[in-house]
């Protein structure tokens, strides 16, 4: 696109003279050359007329239409093809959006579907030739065809292959070395899922001594430096290694690699340390994934709750919903009662809690969900049922003024299973 600038009175030295031009080849040229036009009207309205005021070059002048002058109309554009003109854009900057996902993915060394790249660039190319078609018309004709935009727009809308932006998003986060449970990923669509990851093997962490490991436990300042705890979650490996939950497993974790997740399940990232002394780790592990195949299903409102041993109030849940909703449950994490107890799941451990426990015939250490209704000795999963408005509240089954002493926390996913 060619601009060209004329100007008759002011200063000549501050003459804003010449062609300016710009390409028109993708979207971001589009807002360059918006830039472009909005610069030169700046200058018309601002600019030059004071240069008029300070240096009147011009006694008098008259307008005529451009005709007039032996110009060529600009034909007028029906509706119906500016607005199609305005789907098309609306396509390309989506599309070109899609791209930019892309290649972040690939960036993060994250696996991206040939399927999914190749109906990207295919849909690129479609749109392309449609706005080519749609856009193209020579000044000074005075009856245009604009059939050929509306078949364009109609091959367009009918062979566009969908691409849910869930299917290439690149998600970033953290996995913090003083947080007991980490970095999770949950499930919250209505089947299983695949999700890729990848953690920065360069970042490091410190589990509160000298040694800066990376994901696998090795401090490259000190690689013969080891430390074991027969306290750490998983007691044979090297405190500081990247753990990965999975149910109630620990394992060591790779730094990428492919993870399946069931409706209202997760899984978590976390640093092997020893239990209850998690405070005094720092640093942090990078984190990017992706959902391989999110689109494929619809999304179940669901919730990640985080709730301390500590916390002799727990953590309430409101149900949103519109109708009486279900729900579901799973709960992962360690925890106990006293550093006179083990830590355990939320299965608790095997000793009655006592009357002045949320539930006083059930286990310590139990997790417990208290609804208006009734109270249920949960474990690490189950379920329950909501009204409209209604609050449930989940709580670690201790006696009522012992909770400060707690230790450890657990993660709750909640799903609504009946829900629209």
């Amino acid at each position: 696109m060619s601009i060209n600038v004329h100007q008759e009175g002011g200063n000549p030295e501050q003459a804003m003279l010449g062609v300016k031009s710009c390409a028109l080849n993708s979207v971001e040229d589009v807002a360059r050359c918006q830039e472009q036009i909005a610069e030169v009207m700046t200058y018309a309205s601002t600019n030059f007329p004071t240069q008029i005021q300070n240096s009147p070059g011009i006694v008098s002048y008259t307008t005529a239409p451009l005709f007039a002058l032996g110009g060529k109309t600009i034909p007028a554009i029906p509706q119906d093809i500016l607005a199609a003109r305005k789907d098309l854009a609306a396509m390309a900057k989506a599309n070109y959006q899609l791209e930019s996902m892309i290649t972040q993915s690939k960036v993060k060394g994250l696996p991206v579907e040939s399927a999914v790249e190749d109906s990207v660039s295919s849909n690129k190319q479609l749109i392309r030739d449609a706005g080519l078609t749609c856009f193209q018309y020579q000044i000074g004709e005075t009856a245009l065809d604009w059939s050929a935009c509306k078949v364009a727009l109609a091959q367009v809308q009918a062979t566009l292959v969908p691409i849910p932006s869930s299917t290439v998003m690149v998600h970033q986060g953290a996995i913090v070395g003083n947080e007991m449970n980490g970095y999770s990923i949950y499930n919250p669509y209505g089947k299983k899922i695949t999700v890729n990851y990848v953690i920065d093997k360069d970042d490091q962490w410190n589990y509160g001594t000298r040694a800066n490991p990376s994901f696998n436990g090795v401090d490259p300042s000190n690689p013969n430096l080891k430390q074991f705890s027969k306290n750490s979650v998983v007691p044979d490996t090297r405190q500081g290694t990247l753990l990965l939950r999975k149910g109630d497993d620990y394992e060591t974790s790779p730094n990428s690699g492919s993870l399946e997740i069931y409706p209202g399940d997760g899984v978590s990232f976390l640093m092997n340390d020893e239990l209850g002394k998690y405070s005094d780790n720092s640093g942090a592990l990078s984190i990017s994934w992706r959902c391989q195949d999110c689109s494929q299903s619809a999304l179940r409102p669901t919730e990640l709750l985080n709730l301390s041993a500590s916390s002799a109030d727990g953590v309430t849940f409101i149900n949103r919903q519109a109708t009486q909703a279900s729900y579901s449950v799973k709960a992962y994490g360690l925890w106990r009662n006293s550093r006179s107890f083990g830590f355990t799941n939320s299965r608790g451990y095997d000793q009655i809690c006592g009357p002045s426990c949320p539930m006083p015939d059930e286990i310590d250490q139990l997790l417990v969900v208290q609804t208006p209704s009734e109270s249920i000795a949960l474990g690490n999963e189950g379920n329950f049922t909501l009204a409209p408005g209604q609050k449930a509240t989940f709580i670690h089954n201790d006696d009522a003024n012992s909770y400060r002493d707690n230790e450890g926390e657990l993660v709750l996913i909640i799903q609504c299973t009946n829900c629209p």
